[in-house]
Formats: C-alpha cells, structure tokens, sequence
C-alpha cells in the first residue's frame, strides 16, 4: 500500500494488476475505470456522443472537407500533376484512373473515391495501377477504349478492323458500343 495518500491505494489495478499510475479511481488503473464506465453507463455515454456529434457538425464537416481536398492535391502532385494523355494541368479536372480496369470495384469496395485515394496514397500510387487523366480522356477510354488525344488504349480495348491505318472515329466508336 502507498502511505503517501490520503487513502491507502493497492500499487497495481485490481483488474488487470497493471501498475496504477496518476489516474487511478476505485482501485482500478484509469483504463479499466473507463471501460467498466463506460459498460455501467452505455445509454448515457451515446447520448452524450449525439449530443457531441450534432454541436460540433459543422466544425467536423469542415475538417473533412479540408483534409479530403488535401489528401487530392497530394494524389495529384505524386502524379506529376498534368494529365498523362493530353497534358490538362487544372486539378479541378483532373482524376485518378486504373490502368488495369477494376476503378468501379474499387470504389464500391474502399466506399467512394476518397477511399480509393486513401488506399492509393498508402501504397504509395504505383505507376503500374494508377496515373493521371482528364476527365475527358478518362471518359473517352471509358466509354470508347481509346482516348483521340493520343495512343493511349484500354486494356480490354479491340479496334475495330478499319481500311488503312486510321483512327476509328468516334460514330464508329459509338455504334460499335451500343
């Protein structure tokens, strides 16, 4: 026992016989305290958390904004910053593509695009899965397979079998799809 309190306290937590530091309470170390509060006290402390949540919604929207715009910017910047098909530099139309094809599961799977950027930065935006378009030309691959600024292709894409060594336009490209 500890004679230098004004009550005798046990060294060590009666649950987990951890050590009892300066925040201590009942005989118990501060996160055993916690967690048997807070098991005692469920419906208090989830009113007490909406409460939180609806006074500070507006602060916290704010905070989400901001780092949703800065986690964008860096996904931008490690991307070099300009559109890999035709070289658009402005980062409102600028977006992330999946070289491989499988965009569309990832978004569902990670929970929108700012999971897909999240997931992207952590393992580090490999130039063999990721890079950089335009809205344009990340349509045009999309939806036609090829991009008309350059030669830039879907995996999945086959051109269709043209006279000469033109382009398919995009009538074809059209019909082609439908």
């Amino acid at each position: 026992m500890l004679q230098s309190q004004r009550w005798p306290y046990a060294e060590s937590c009666s649950e987990c016989g951890g050590t009892l530091g300066k925040r201590r309470a009942k005989g118990l170390c501060h996160s055993c305290y916690h967690k048997k509060y807070t098991g005692e006290n469920k419906l208090r402390m989830l009113e007490l958390s909406r409460e939180s949540y609806h006074r500070h919604a507006k602060t916290r929207m704010q905070q989400i904004k901001a780092r949703r715009a800065q986690r964008r910017m860096e996904m931008i910047r490690l991307l070099g910053g300009k559109c890999a098909c035709c070289g658009e530099t402005e980062p409102i139309f600028l977006c992330l593509d999946h070289i491989k094809k499988g965009g569309r599961r990832e978004y569902e799977k990670a929970g929108g695009p700012h999971g897909v950027w999240r997931r992207a930065i952590a393992e580090g935006l490999p130039k063999d899965k990721y890079r950089l378009l335009c809205w344009n030309c990340n349509s045009a691959l999309g939806l036609f397979g090829y991009c008309p600024h350059s030669s830039l292709t879907s995996p999945v894409y086959r051109p269709p079998i043209l006279i000469g060594s033109e382009k398919p336009s995009a009538e074809i490209a059209t019909s082609a799809t439908c």
